[in-house]
C-alpha cells in the first residue's frame, strides 16, 4: 500500500492531460514506482501459489462484463449505474 501510494501522490489532483504529460517527462520514476508495486504483488501471491497472470485474466474477463466499454468508457458513474 505504501508503495502504491507513493506512486499515486504523484498524480493526485491532476488532470488527464497532466497526468500523461507526467508519465512522459517522469517515465524512469513512474517506471521504478511500479516496479515496487509489481515486486510486492509478486512476493505476496508467491508463497500461496497464486497464478497471478492467470488471475489478472480471470479479473480483466469478469470486468469487461461489468463494466463494457460502449457504456463505462469515459463516464464515471459506478458500474451498477450504468
Amino acid at each position: 500500500m505504501l508503495e502504491a501510494g507513493e506512486l499515486l501522490e504523484r498524480f493526485q489532483l491532476k488532470k488527464t492531460e497532466e497526468t500523461e504529460e507526467y508519465i512522459q517527462t517522469h517515465k524512469t520514476a513512474v517506471g521504478k514506482e511500479s516496479a515496487d508495486i509489481l515486486y510486492h504483488i509478486l512476493l505476496l501471491s508467491h508463497d500461496p501459489k497464486i497464478d497471478i497472470s492467470e488471475t489478472f485474466k480471470k479479473k480483466i474477463g469478469k470486468n469487461r462484463v461489468k463494466h463494457p466499454i460502449e457504456k463505462a468508457k469515459g463516464n464515471r458513474a459506478k458500474y451498477t449505474e450504468l
